[in-house]
């Protein structure tokens, strides 16, 4: 006979950092605790991000009372915190010890600020090579899915290239309306031009954004389109110069702490170790680029660049403050 004493919804709610050193945070769990008798306690399952099943030890909560507003809230100390995103699963289990299945998986990235599982993803293998990828929205030029050498499916930008501005943006699954997110993925500049990236809060034609691309020095930068320059803790530069026919896998974060625009990134390539800081830290008193949440891939000038796995969280919690200068 199964057992299962987990509500089948949500019910893990903030997996929170709060104080500790880079390498150990104390962290804060809350969740829905779980309905019937039957339940004697709670376990976590903490580790590294990644595709496919958690694998960690299991750590017993106990069972502890829930407040007043119906929530349990539990602070676990000294969390490893060496990899650079963690995830956490949750199960129930009875007084013979059997336990649930997993609950929802919810990550933790730095200070107190949260990100969800992804909201809208894309790997393109569903697709028919030239074909047009549901949602996006092109200006000046046809974006279409591209068969590789590899098999892999990807999105492509325009052949024949042109010397101006290619931009698609994704206007589809409700993207108008997401608030600080983070957009993930890989990227290939193949020929020509290096100027090509993402950007966020991206408007019709690109006329106002928060991009990451390359900059005229050849490397991955961060920029705005639209608004005054960017103030940065250090350089818009992640460092890591673009390699023609390479693929980088990247992380760009959109978040709006007290009422500025903070943008982050970093970029590595697919066979490194994610890194554990971002390489550029930047911020507006704009708190978005756009109106819209809706972002964009985009080409500048003549060349030919790929995109693929496209992974978008939102980003909640208490959004860390940007660095004093």
């Amino acid at each position: 006979m199964s057992f299962s004493v987990l509500r089948p919804l949500i019910h893990l709610l903030v997996f929170m950092a709060l104080a500790g050193s880079a390498a150990a945070q104390d962290v804060t769990l809350r969740w829905y605790p779980a309905a019937g008798s039957a339940v004697a306690g709670y376990k976590a399952y903490i580790a590294r991000s990644g595709p496919g099943p958690l694998v960690a030890a299991a750590i017993d909560l106990g069972r502890p009372a829930a407040g007043s507003d119906g929530v349990v809230s539990v602070r676990l100390r000294g969390v490893d915190r060496t990899a650079p995103l963690l995830s956490i699963e949750m199960t129930s289990y009875d007084s013979l010890g059997r336990e649930s299945a997993r609950s929802n998986r919810v990550l933790l990235t730095g200070d107190r600020e949260t990100v969800s599982e992804p909201g809208w993803s894309a790997d393109f293998e569903d697709s028919a090579d030239e074909s047009r990828y549901p949602g996006f929205l092109d200006y000046r030029g046809a974006f279409a899915i591209r068969g590789l050498s590899d098999g892999n499916l990807v999105v492509g930008s325009p052949v024949p290239a042109n010397d101006g501005l290619s931009v698609s943006r994704f206007v589809g699954a409700q993207s108008s309306g997401w608030a600080p997110y983070e957009l993930e993925g890989r990227i290939m500049v193949l020929l020509g031009s290096t100027a090509s990236g993402v950007a966020l809060r991206a408007s019709a034609y690109l006329n106002a954004g928060f991009l990451l691309g390359g900059d005229g020095a050849g490397e991955f930068a961060l920029d705005q389109l639209g608004k005054p320059e960017l103030t940065c803790a250090g350089s818009p530069s992640t460092g890591v110069r673009i390699s023609r026919g390479r693929w980088y896998r990247f992380r760009l974060r959109h978040t709006a702490p007290g009422g500025v625009a903070r943008l982050r990134a970093k970029i590595w390539r697919p066979a490194e170790i994610e890194p554990s800081r971002w390489q550029a830290d930047c911020w507006t008193d704009v708190p978005a680029a756009s109106d819209t949440g809706a972002f964009a891939l985009y080409q500048a000038g003549s060349g030919i660049t790929y995109w693929d796995d496209l992974v978008v969280r939102t980003v909640t919690g208490t959004y860390s403050q940007p660095p004093s200068l």
